[in-house]
């Protein structure tokens, strides 16, 4: 995503300038509606071509993916590989699309944990609350399982120290799920996505 966001700036072509920082390809950013900083792929989204479980190629266009917050017709369709997208982009001056990717990509690096490997915001933004300021008030910044911490910087991400496992990262988000639930009565929902067996 951010490298397309850096092509289509150069092109003087604005509307991306959101996903500039987002970890990720553009068909992960499909599937879950990423976005950042009041943006969305929703947004900007014409249709998108995927290949089916029967191997069918098929394209489908921007109402029927349903979108909402970090949801789109592929989370309920895992068989499904996107394999190419249209979007629809307005022409503006390349220095004001690169002002303001610079600033979101400054904000970043200022709030967020982005010298260690992470996957990103952990959880979705529950209605009402903030995740990263729960995990701060229950003193759990610093928490670690194995190679796997709570940001120091920003408690809303994850941390991989060195040589973390897979295993720890699933226990210390469930651990922040129970330690949440137990004080708010918030049940916290996986942003990031876990693929695979345990």
């Amino acid at each position: 995503m951010p490298r397309l966001a850096r092509l289509v700036q150069k092109e003087a072509l604005s509307g991306l300038e959101f996903a500039c920082g987002i970890p990720g390809s553009i068909g992960g950013g499909i599937r879950m509606n990423a976005g950042a900083y009041d943006g969305e792929i929703s947004d900007v989204l014409v249709s998108s071509t995927y290949i089916d479980e029967k191997l069918n190629i098929r394209m489908l266009n921007k109402d029927s993916h349903n979108f909402s917050y970090r949801y789109s017709y592929f989370k309920d369709n895992p068989s499904c590989i996107i394999i190419g997208a249209e979007f629809k982009l307005k022409k503006s001056d390349e220095r004001d699309i690169k002002e303001k990717m610079d600033k979101y990509s400054f904000s970043r690096k200022e709030k967020q944990p982005l010298e260690y490997p992470n996957a990103g915001s952990t959880f979705k933004r529950p209605e009402g609350h903030f995740v990263g300021s729960m995990i701060q008030e229950l003193g759990l910044k610093g928490y670690r399982i194995g190679n796997v911490e709570v940001s120091e910087k920003h408690a809303g991400f994850i941390v991989n120290k060195g040589d973390a496992k897979a295993q720890d990262a699933i226990k210390l988000i469930e651990h922040l799920r129970e330690k949440v639930f137990e004080k708010y009565k918030v049940t916290l929902e996986n942003e990031i996505e876990i693929i695979g067996e345990e």
